[in-house]
């Protein structure tokens, strides 16, 4: 059967209409770009909905099962009474978490993001205290993981911001605001300082500049230069090494911005026994 031409046309103007309307509808359930079909519902989601997805550390996102360490503090349940919660916000998250009064939260320093603390048996009694209290600032390291999409660390091991119990190279330690310096010497050997954060981690000094004056017997004093040694955080007083008489060493140190001054004593444990032992001697400025 022939069928006539005008009629041809007309059937095939109705074709091209469906297929027009076939595409859009298709357009219009998801958005291409380069290829990629992106899901409508995450593309339009507030900012913060889409950044709560990222696991940060120190400003990077954490892999789950990583090893990671934060610096942070302590803050109490953020989802405390947890009355009128959208269904969408963190705490409706934390609520399918199991977990009780005892939960800890760390509120990361370097990204503001919030981590839940899931405490391992492991670590000292003493340590998981520290957890326990709202406002302190402490250093926690484990494994990263994620739960219903909130950040989570298992912690292994903690640090206090500030705990001088023990001087990480065993000498003496003193405090310029949140910083460190241990002094490090021993009689006829060469003379160290090592720039400490608050929690008496290594500070990077390869950029750092500064000087130092030895004062010895009847207060004399040798001036000499700081310079970087291979150990990380350690500056090394140039061209000197400590005498039996010597008394106090005084440090000028510029480094990240800031100019560091501080003077640390010459301990020894013959000399003074009750100052000077495996933990070493703690002075403040």
């Amino acid at each position: 059967m022939r069928i006539p031409l005008a009629a041809r046309r007309d059937l095939v103007g109705i074709c091209i209409f469906a297929i027009a309307g076939v595409a859009l509808a298709a357009r219009a359930a998801a958005h291409t770009t380069g290829g990629a079909v992106h899901d409508h519902a995450a593309a339009t989601a507030p900012p913060a909905a889409r950044e709560r997805s990222a696991v940060p550390s120190g400003g990077a996102a954490a892999t789950p099962g990583a090893r990671v360490a934060i610096a942070g503090e302590i803050v109490p349940d953020p989802c405390m009474p947890r009355d009128a919660v959208p269904p969408d916000d963190l705490c409706a998250r934390l609520a399918a978490l199991p977990r009780d009064a005892a939960t800890r939260f760390l509120r990361d320093e370097a990204t503001g993001e919030l981590w839940i603390l899931l405490v391992d048996v492991a670590i000292p009694a003493e340590h998981a205290h520290w957890l326990a209290q709202h406002g302190a600032r402490v250093r926690v390291a484990g494994r990263a993981a994620e739960h219903a999409g909130v950040h989570a660390l298992t912690v292994e091991r903690v640090w206090r911001a500030h705990d001088h119990d023990a001087a990480p190279h065993g000498g003496i330690v003193g405090m310029w605001g949140d910083r460190h310096l241990e002094l490090v010497s021993r009689e006829r050997g060469d003379v160290r300082v090592y720039l400490l954060d608050a929690f008496m981690e290594p500070i990077a000094v390869a950029a750092a500049s500064g000087t130092a004056r030895i004062r010895g017997a009847a207060d004399a004093t040798r001036n000499a230069r700081l310079e970087p040694a291979p150990e990380p955080g350690c500056l090394v007083v140039a061209g000197e090494t400590r005498r039996p008489d010597d008394k106090d060493v005084t440090v000028e140190i510029d480094v990240h911005g800031e100019h560091i001054v501080m003077t640390l004593p010459f301990v020894s444990a013959a000399s003074d026994p009750e100052k000077h032992d495996d933990h070493g001697t703690h002075v403040h400025h």
